[in-house]
């Protein structure tokens, strides 16, 4: 899998650098010219995955098309050259989870995602790669609730008057596991803070001490009555 990714400046917010990689690339600091060396000395930097692809060119394509769009970078060429083969190592991802925590998305970055994403269009084959990827229910899509997950709701809320409507899953980005969370004292009971959960929720932030959300609505048979729950954690 290859990506592209922004290197913003602390001080100012701004994209300075657009780059194409795999593995570690993004995180690392060496062969860097001198020009990107005296901003992130002088201004400290943040790091964004702007994109993954699964054609190393179309990585590099859109690494073009980013450097044409934005002002004011260090870039040195026009982009579409370098190597790759690089896979993440544990630390590698380790470090990886520690620089998206909380991280929010620059304005620039927005923009320059929408015009990344505008009349993007995969090929046939990309699409039977990112198929196979993705079988396994990896995201629980029509995933049905245990017994004991149904008991774990039924329970949490006896006596209750309002309706539960969500159950939110955590999703490690490393190991895949997947932590169902049932209210918003689920999430303070597992180390979440609810605010970064709901910023997960709403696309505000990728991920929270290196897991993903999401929820899902509840049928109406496992929907169940709750009293005094925060309506927005559920």
């Amino acid at each position: 899998m290859f990506y592209i990714y922004a290197h913003t400046r602390n001080d100012t917010n701004q994209i300075f650098y657009i780059g194409k990689g795999q593995g570690n690339r993004a995180y690392k600091k060496l062969n860097r010219s001198i020009y990107w060396q005296n901003i992130v000395a002088k201004a400290g930097y943040s790091i964004e995955i702007l994109a993954y692809f699964v054609s190393e060119q179309e990585a590099f394509q859109q690494e073009i098309n980013c450097i044409k769009w934005l002002d004011n970078l260090c870039n040195l060429t026009l982009g579409g050259e370098g190597c790759s083969g690089l896979k993440h190592s544990k630390e590698s991802k380790s470090k990886m989870q520690i620089w998206r925590t909380g991280k929010i998305v620059s304005e620039d970055t927005k923009k320059l995602l929408s015009k990344i994403n505008t009349g993007k269009t995969h090929s046939f084959e990309s699409k039977i790669k990112m198929s196979k990827s993705k079988k396994g229910n990896r995201y629980c899509l029509g995933y049905k609730h245990s017994t004991e997950t149904k008991n774990k709701v039924s329970k949490s809320l006896e006596g209750n008057f309002r309706r539960l409507k969500y159950i939110t899953y955590a999703t490690n980005i490393i190991s895949g596991k997947v932590i169902e969370l049932i209210g918003k004292k689920a999430f303070k009971n597992a180390g979440f803070d609810p605010e970064c959960v709901y910023g997960c929720l709403n696309g505000k932030y990728f991920q929270h001490k290196g897991y993903t959300f999401h929820r899902q609505e509840l049928s109406g048979e496992e929907s169940t009555s709750g009293r005094g729950l925060d309506r927005s954690a559920v």
